[in-house]
């Protein structure tokens, strides 16, 4: 049997309607010039100003634009493609047919679900021929960008369950769009400024207690690694410092440092968690739109 036949209509309708359209050609378009004209601009600045011994910074220099842009980019293009899955059915007028259909309420979830993540891995593997270039400068390891690489793909899953999660709440695009990049900027950004600044009055509270420390610094651990842009940098900065990218330690004061898992590993474990369960919400939004 074709793997497509293995698919059900509506998800190979919103393929169809997904790679059809020229402004998903757009979109790959803007993206690729985006990504790859910064790359190209900063490269050609750092080896005019840098000396060829110097390549390895100018890689590493290289490599955190194109993985940062990526990044930013995925957190904030991801969920735009399911933003407004469920509530543009409403606004056509087609969502009460599309429930009466025999169509299951997962059926329609994992189809509006698909389209938009097969999207996305498309744009984060079209930039992969940028990393390319940093690697043979020098400065990065192969691993960093095999962590990097999976920390956008598990974003652009999470970010593509909250959107179409928020959709199906939703009765008007604008609202679900707004409410969905509030979603999104709260665990981008908002988490880890709040992890930042909690850390800095924690380290001046827990201080003298030992065990109270290590559980404050577990929680802004956890928290930091909620957001793919912080987990990112703990990250590295983790990978420079000790040299290792499986193991993560932080100081505690007057004792031996405090061992977790790496963020990347923490973050996978979160965002999957999360996403089984906003995809279980919006099925079941659907399944009493359905009833009703």
């Amino acid at each position: 049997m074709p793997i497509y036949k293995r698919f059900s209509p509506l998800t190979l309708k919103e393929m169809q309607n997904r790679t059809r359209s020229p402004r998903s050609f757009g979109l790959l378009t803007v993206f690729l010039c985006l990504v790859g004209g910064v790359a190209l601009l900063m490269y050609a600045a750092a080896m005019i100003n840098e000396t060829r011994r110097n390549a390895s910074t100018i890689g590493q220099t290289l490599y955190f634009i194109i993985i940062g842009m990526q990044l930013v980019l995925v957190c904030f293009v991801a969920p735009a493609l399911t933003a407004t899955a469920i509530s543009n059915e409403r606004e056509r007028g087609s969502y009460d047919v599309l429930c009466a259909s025999l169509i299951t309420p997962w059926q329609i979830v994992r189809g509006k679900l698909g389209a938009a993540l097969g999207y996305t891995f498309l744009l984060i593997i079209s930039t992969l021929p940028l990393l390319s270039l940093p690697l043979m400068l020098g400065g990065i390891e192969p691993f960093e960008t095999v962590i990097s690489i999976w920390i956008m793909l598990v974003s652009g899953l999470m970010f593509t369950s909250i959107g179409l999660f928020v959709s199906t709440f939703c009765k008007t695009n604008l609202g679900a769009i707004i409410l969905t990049y509030s979603f999104v900027l709260l665990m981008v950004i908002g988490i880890p400024i709040f992890a930042l600044i909690a850390s800095s009055f924690g380290a001046v509270l827990f201080t003298g207690s030992s065990t109270l420390e290590r559980f404050f610094m577990t929680l802004m651990i956890i928290l930091t690694s909620l957001s793919p842009i912080s987990t990112l940098v703990a990250t590295e900065l983790n990978f420079y410092s000790n040299g290792k990218l499986w193991e993560f330690s932080v100081p505690i004061t007057g004792t031996t440092p405090l061992n977790l898992l790496p963020p990347f590993v923490i973050l996978t474990i979160c965002y999957v968690l999360l996403t089984l369960f906003t995809l279980w919400l919006a099925a079941r939004r659907v399944s009493q739109a359905d009833k009703s």
